[in-house]
């Protein structure tokens, strides 16, 4: 972003300065008082299209005392200005956090805070909950569980930039600088589950006991997330599933740790 050093000469930064410490001394500013100090203290730092319409209002009621040819290349640049959305997906993507496997137990218990606010609906119970993110909660717990599960066994979970490798990743395969800021969506860890699963366990009994609950769950989350109308069928095989899975993989993956119990 343009800083107002980049638009005004020193001298000019001088002379605006000048008008704004008459101007921080006047009791009818005292309301502007931090803005004014700000702008003072570190003018020439300040972002001009930022802050540019505050030292405008400024300068409209001291037009006079300030050099016309201030005003007009503030304006100038304000009417040219140009934003770097790269800076601010940057900036976004900073937010987010590179893991590693020592983090699964994280992901384990933010999976259980999300499966815990799941009310099951076939349950009578619950036949009044007309939570809209119901589903929705099943579906980010399942994907914190997959990602938990694919951390402790020393993969990577965020987006990797090197070209050529297979999925998933190993963490030792990759350095830091390898790795994107966002983390795979759901959909890729169903997908390559069967790839980590224990050789001995028959794929088709894989598929069947597990990724089959996970794929109705994924669409469950799906269409509440996507969709403002439910379109994908449920009914209480699809609860069993669901609940079939989440237990074969604490049974398989996560052996050490007492199972909760799914939610009812």
């Amino acid at each position: 972003m343009e800083k107002v050093r980049k638009v005004l000469t020193q001298r000019e930064l001088r002379r605006l300065r000048e008008i704004l410490n008459i101007e921080v001394n006047k009791p009818k500013n005292q309301k502007y008082y931090a803005t004014l100090l700000m702008y003072i203290e570190d003018l020439g730092e300040i972002s001009f299209h930022e802050h540019y319409l505050s030292i405008l209002y400024f300068m409209k009621y001291y037009r006079r005392r300030l050099d016309s040819q201030i005003k007009n290349k503030l304006r100038k640049a304000y009417e040219n200005r140009t934003l770097d959305f790269e800076i601010y997906r940057r900036e976004v993507k900073q937010k987010f956090h590179k893991y590693t496997k020592k983090e699964f137990k994280l992901f384990l218990d933010k999976s259980q805070y999300f499966l815990n606010l799941y009310k099951n609906p076939f349950n009578l119970k619950n036949m009044r909950n007309k939570d809209y993110l119901n589903r929705v909660y099943l579906g980010l717990g399942f994907e914190f569980l997959l990602k938990s599960i694919f951390l402790k066994k020393g993969y990577v979970i965020n987006k990797v930039f090197k070209k050529g490798l297979s999925h998933p990743v190993k963490s030792g395969r990759v350095k830091k600088k390898d790795l994107d800021a966002p983390t795979y969506e759901l959909g890729y860890f169903i997908d390559l589950l069967p790839k980590i699963k224990p050789s001995k366990i028959d794929l088709r009994d894989f598929n069947y006991y597990i990724i089959y609950g996970l794929l109705i769950a994924q669409n469950w989350r799906n269409q509440d997330i996507h969709t403002p109308t439910g379109y994908f069928s449920i009914d209480g095989v699809h609860t069993y599933c669901i609940k079939t899975a989440y237990y074969n993989l604490y049974k398989i993956f996560l052996k050490k740790f007492e199972i909760p119990k799914f939610p009812n």
